[in-house]
């Protein structure tokens, strides 16, 4: 199917789609050497799907990448640690704006 179909039928912008396959992430099936069209496969549509759903939890390209050559539930646990932390870290932040927030003593956060 064309780039415009694929885009169409899994949600990813074909400008989107073209950067994916720059980093080799996404690469279309065929590409016509004389007038550039990208063709992709039906059986893409899953992959397309896992990278879209990887860079809506924050998954950079790179690891994305190397995911699709040897995926794992490891690698899954890892990115789930890592933004549970990044999570907190906010959290704690916000906290501490919060309690500055608050005049005079009752503040309950002293400053570091």
């Amino acid at each position: 199917m064309t780039i415009g179909e694929f885009s169409s039928r899994c949600g990813l912008s074909p400008k989107v789609l073209r950067s994916y396959a720059e980093v080799g992430v996404l690469v279309p099936a065929a590409v016509d050497s004389e007038s550039g069209y990208r063709y992709y496969e039906p059986g893409q549509l899953e992959q397309a799907e896992t990278v879209r759903l990887l860079r809506r939890a924050g998954v950079s390209l790179a690891d994305i990448g190397r995911f699709l050559g040897a995926p794992s539930a490891a690698a899954l646990e890892g990115w789930e640690r890592s933004l549970r932390a990044e999570t907190l870290s906010r959290r704690q932040a916000l906290a501490e704006v919060r309690c500055r927030l608050v005049p005079g003593p009752t503040r309950t956060r002293e400053r570091r």
